[in-house]
């Protein structure tokens, strides 16, 4: 935690009569300890919360995100690799019917209004571009790479095995 950064907690009302309320309370506060961490310091699996907006529906669900990988994406790197399994809900792959990932529908949804629109203003600054392991598509199977803050898992990454899937990373944990 940072001092002066202002995270989310959700609350869940106790009663007298030992009952948890189903309706949670959402809260904010700023935080005032000198206690500081990184995402390093936690282990992979581990769930954290981030700030978003509110343009999205279900604005809480869409803060939670799974540690995946440390060294992203090869341990020459310093990053931390988020899932944020909420984001499944929106989006398409390619409106235009073409198969070739770099400015799909996807790519340009996560990048231009996810990142832009829905992650906290206090948040994006810490997100980094990386170069992830994609094949560009459309005919073209040549493994490269493409340099993005916010990205769909690779098939490999995903933990997908196929022959007509090329090799895009390594299989993370999580998708064993």
């Amino acid at each position: 935690m940072r001092t002066g950064s202002v995270y989310y907690y959700q609350a869940f009302p106790y009663s007298s009569d030992s009952v948890y309320n189903c309706n949670p309370v959402n809260r904010s506060a700023p935080v005032t300890t000198q206690a500081t961490f990184t995402l390093r310091d936690l282990p992979i699996g581990s769930s954290i919360r981030i700030p978003t907006t509110n343009v999205l529906p279900n604005p809480f669900e869409l803060s939670c995100f799974t540690i995946l990988k440390h060294g992203y994406p090869d341990e020459r790197f310093d990053r931390t690799l988020l899932f944020g399994g909420a984001m499944r809900e929106y989006g398409v792959w390619n409106a235009s019917g073409i198969n070739a990932y770099a400015n799909s529908t996807v790519d340009k949804w996560l990048n231009e209004f996810y990142f832009t629109c829905v992650l906290d203003e206090s948040v994006q600054p810490l997100v980094e571009e990386v170069p992830i392991p994609y094949t560009p598509g459309n005919g073209d199977t040549t493994v490269s790479t493409l340099n993005r803050k916010v990205f769909l898992l690779s098939g490999t990454e995903a933990g997908y095995v196929n022959s007509y899937i090329n090799i895009e990373g390594i299989a993370l944990l999580n998708f064993d």
